[in-house]
C-alpha cells in the first residue's frame, strides 16, 4: 500500500495519519508502506494520531560503509537500519540478541545502538542490537486534588458567608 493510499483509508476510519518526510525520503506520496504505530488491529480512540512505517531495504554490497568496517576487521554502524535488514549482512557464526528500548530518535523497530560499539575491533562473536520500540511513552499528569482541604481559613471568612 502507498502513503497516498493508506493516509486515505485511515483518514476514511476516522484517524489521523503521519508520514513523517525524513522516513519516506521526502514526500512521496507513491512510497510503500511497511506498518503502522500503533499496528494495524489495535484499538484506537476516533482522531488518534498513526505513524506510517517505510518499507525500506539496505543494500550491502562492495563498496558500503558497512562492508568497508567488515574488512577492517570492525563493527560496523548499523543505526537507523531496520533490524529484519541487519541479520543477513552479519558474518557467519556471529551470535546475535536483541534488546527493546525507547527512543524518540529512532523509528520502531530500528537499531537504536549495538554492543560492541560500531568501529569497534572484532573481539568476539557475538552482537547485541537495541531496537527502537518508538518514542517514549507520554507520562500521565498527576490527578488533581480532589479532596483538597485549605490549611489557612481568612479570620473574615465567615463575615462572607450567607446565612441559610
Amino acid at each position: 500500500m502507498t502513503v497516498a493510499e493508506a493516509t486515505d483509508a485511515l483518514r476514511a476510519a476516522g484517524l489521523r495519519p503521519v508520514a513523517l518526510t525524513h522516513r519516506f525520503g521526502g514526500a512521496n506520496l507513491d512510497a510503500l508502506v511497511r506498518g503502522t504505530v500503533p499496528a494495524e488491529g489495535i484499538a484506537v480512540h476516533a482522531g488518534h494520531r498513526v505513524d506510517l512505517l517505510p518499507q525500506q531495504r539496505r543494500v550491502l554490497d562492495a563498496t558500503s560503509p558497512e562492508a568497508a568496517a567488515f574488512d577492517q576487521g570492525v563493527w560496523p554502524d548499523f543505526t537507523g537500519w531496520p533490524i529484519e535488514d541487519v541479520f543477513p549482512f552479519l558474518p557467519s557464526g556471529v551470535g546475535a540478541e536483541t534488546r527493546r528500548g525507547y527512543s524518540d530518535e529512532v523509528d520502531y523497530d530500528h537499531v537504536i545502538t549495538t554492543d560492541p560499539r560500531p568501529g569497534t575491533a572484532f573481539a568476539s562473536d557475538f552482537i547485541r542490537f537495541w531496537v527502537s520500540d518508538g518514542a517514549s511513552p507520554p507520562v500521565d499528569p498527576p490527578d488533581p486534588l480532589p479532596d483538597f482541604i485549605p490549611t489557612h481559613i481568612p479570620d473574615d471568612f465567615l463575615e462572607h458567608v450567607e446565612p441559610r
